[in-house]
Order: structure tokens, then C-alpha cells, then sequence
């Protein structure tokens, strides 16, 4: 995997190695990062926190909405 990997000069743009978050981009603040929060019942146990603020979560979900590839009424044969 390591010989697809092209490492751009500081010179280039982008070549700092760092994306800025799209709410930076935007003029926005950056989404904060939030304390884990926690959903408990009988035989549940569920934890979760937010990873990206609501525009790079937007961006992200258009764009698999783009590439990715929905089959519908297709049928299943079993092979085994």
C-alpha cells in the first residue's frame, strides 16, 4: 500500500498534511468535541459521541449518496 502513497511538498498546496474541517472553511467555528453520552436499559449498553459537526457529516453523507449503489428487487439464490 505504502508505494501509492505520494507525499506532497510543503510548497504544494494541501502539503502540510492537514484537511480543514468544512465548518473552518465555511468562516464557522469548529464543531466541539462532546463528553461520550451513554444509553443504558435492560440488556443495553450503548455509548456514542459525535465525530463530525452537521456540514462535513452533510458532505460526507452526499457524497456516499453519490457512490454508492442501491439493489432493489433483487432475488437471493442460495448456492450451498
Amino acid at each position: 500500500m505504502d508505494r501509492f502513497v505520494v507525499k506532497r511538498s510543503a510548497e504544494e498546496p494541501g502539503g502540510d498534511g492537514k484537511k480543514p474541517r468544512l465548518e473552518e472553511e465555511a468562516g464557522g467555528l469548529p464543531h466541539p468535541s462532546q463528553p461520550s453520552q451513554e444509553i443504558r436499559a435492560q440488556g443495553l449498553s450503548l455509548e456514542y459521541r459525535l465525530l463530525f459537526g452537521r456540514a462535513e457529516a452533510d458532505a460526507i453523507f452526499q457524497q456516499l449518496e453519490k457512490e454508492v449503489e442501491y439493489f432493489e428487487d433483487i432475488k437471493m439464490v442460495r448456492t450451498t
